[in-house]
């Protein structure tokens, strides 16, 4: 499941930094997702029938919502800026995630000149 992998993604790079010892300190790392089922598994004990399969994998996740590493909360999917990321996207939403995210076109910035032509789209 990929909740699961990003836990484990977060939980590594979170130790990585507080290693460090920068001044940098995580405590609670938020998780946004998506999938509504991802954040009711993750924070029901329930056994649901269904998912028999990717139990294991729960108890996991669980744990660390537990004990506070974590906070996994839903969002939507217009608004989930790792869809750049994972999918292919139209140009629009593309453009509409890098101006979210701050990023330029790198074209427009190299060759002003260009104007629109450099851009996605």
């Amino acid at each position: 499941m990929a909740l699961s992998e990003a836990v484990k993604e977060v939980l590594w790079v979170k130790g990585f930094i507080n290693d460090l010892h920068t001044g940098l300190y995580f405590d609670n790392v938020p998780i946004c997702v998506d999938n509504e089922s991802a954040v009711k598994l993750s924070k029901n004990p329930e056994f649901y029938q269904r998912s028999k399969h990717i139990d294991i994998c729960h108890y996991f996740l669980r744990e660390h919502v537990r004990d506070g590493d974590i906070t996994v909360t839903w969002i939507s999917g217009k608004a989930n800026l790792a869809d750049m990321l994972t999918k292919a996207l139209d140009p629009t939403k593309f453009n509409a995630i890098c101006s979210t995210l701050g990023v330029s076109h790198y074209a427009d910035s190299v060759h002003p000149e260009l104007g629109s032509r450099g851009a996605v789209g």
